[in-house]
């Protein structure tokens, strides 16, 4: 068989043969051309169908059916697979020899293997053709039924009577409950204890006593005196406040630390004459908490009169 104009212009060889075929599986001779370029024929599932390969010109195959449901359409054998079947479009093919005469089958038909005698392949066709229904029962005239056929139909009866009952036993599946126990976080807060407690003042001075200046005297104590202050606390400070009063006053504040000098004093200024005066100093520091730490000293101020004695 070939494929014919319709595919692809000229025809070239596509070699086919037929269930119907006298010579068994011996392959026919093929038609043959040639062309420019190669043709190939659309294999499918069924008429019309999913496309499952391409046949191409020079090939050759069994031809086994044509389509009961869509005319002009071939059943053959995939040429890689003779147990798989393939619907061809019959306008694309060149037969070698009449195609007639193929049984009409539907596309799910089962595919017989094929075989090496020419009579069981014809015994394919027929199966493929010839409905159950149609198959004809031998006559047996009533009068020469023997006693032993009926002896053996009565003993086929019961024989086919026999039925087998099979018992399903039902069966029981027992799932378990699974118990989650799910565990909390463990939270430990510690509560820190109230803030009591005032800064930590550190107050020192330079000098207890400090005398007046006066020209033409030697004094034996400095002139000046330097308080410095400082405070420390866990929460933080917030001022450090220095006040003095006496013989001299006034005030400071300072963030954490800080100084002051007092003198030198000119002679009955920062004493009476011929005696002495004090200065008090005093320190407040202040905590975040509000808390409160109080120092003090305090500087004896000589008039110059007693550098003398």
């Amino acid at each position: 068989m070939v494929l014919a104009g319709a595919v692809g212009g000229v025809g070239v060889g596509l070699g086919v043969r037929t269930l119907l075929d006298d010579g068994g599986p011996t392959p026919i001779a093929a038609a043959s051309g040639s062309s420019a370029a190669t043709r190939t024929l659309t294999a499918h599932d069924c008429p019309e169908g999913e496309q499952l390969g391409t046949l191409r010109s020079g090939d050759r195959v069994f031809v086994t059916a044509r389509s009961a449901e869509v005319d002009g359409w071939l059943r053959v054998r995939d040429p890689l697979d003779s147990s798989v079947a393939w619907w061809v479009d019959a306008t694309g093919v060149t037969p070698d020899t009449e195609v007639a005469d193929l049984p009409e089958v539907d596309c799910d038909s089962p595919l017989l293997a094929l075989v090496a005698d020419a009579g069981a392949v014809e015994e394919e066709a027929a199966l493929e053709e010839t409905p159950e229904d149609d198959v004809p029962e031998e006559d047996v005239p009533e009068d020469e039924v023997t006693e032993e056929d009926a002896a053996a139909a009565s003993t086929t009866s019961s024989t086919t009577s026999t039925s087998t009952t099979t018992t399903t036993r039902p069966t029981t599946t027992t799932t378990r409950p699974t118990t989650t126990t799910t565990t909390q976080p463990t939270t430990t807060t510690t509560t820190a204890p109230p803030d009591t407690s005032g800064p930590t003042v550190s107050l020192t001075r330079s000098a207890a006593t400090i005398d007046e200046v006066a020209d033409g005297l030697n004094c034996p104590n400095p002139s000046t005196s330097t308080v410095t202050v400082s405070a420390s606390d866990p929460s933080g400070v917030t001022s450090v406040v220095m006040g003095w009063s006496g013989a001299a006053s006034g005030s400071a504040t300072f963030a954490t630390s800080g100084s002051r000098t007092f003198g030198p004093f000119a002679y009955t200024a920062g004493a009476p004459q011929g005696g002495s005066a004090t200065i008090n100093v005093s320190v407040t520091a202040t905590d975040q908490a509000g808390n409160q730490t109080i120092r003090g000293t305090s500087i004896t101020v000589r008039s110059a009169d007693l550098c003398f004695q």
